[in-house]
């Protein structure tokens, strides 16, 4: 089985997990974050930290880098995310990129982050 990255113990992340009660939302949003970490490569307070320092600038001289990377990363799961086999066994890459549908789950998931 493949280590999971994300440290799921990190206070914004199980802050925002405990606000979710359904079984299949939780998992859906799991899902997404592990995603979008794999896409950013920074832990959840790192995230945070950057959207903060943004949006505290003067608004002539923000990046908007929240929607800026929530679009980016749109356009990632649709044409490189790597979507596996499921089921016992090595688990391979089948195709790249995620139906259209899934890939706006994921942003919402990460929205609501």
């Amino acid at each position: 089985m493949k280590k999971d990255l994300v440290n799921w113990n990190e206070e914004p992340l199980k802050k925002w997990l405990s606000l979710t009660t359904g079984k299949g939302t939780k998992a859906t949003y799991k899902s997404a974050y592990r995603a979008y970490h794999q896409y950013t490569g920074m832990t959840s307070t790192q995230l945070i930290d950057e959207a903060i320092e943004d949006a505290r600038r003067d608004p002539r001289e923000r990046k908007d880098i929240v929607k800026r990377r929530l679009l980016g990363f749109h356009s990632w799961l649709l044409n490189e995310y790597a979507v596996h086999s499921r089921g016992k066994g090595p688990h391979e890459v089948v195709r790249k990129g995620l139906r259209e549908k899934t890939a706006y789950s994921f942003v919402g998931a990460i929205r609501s982050f």
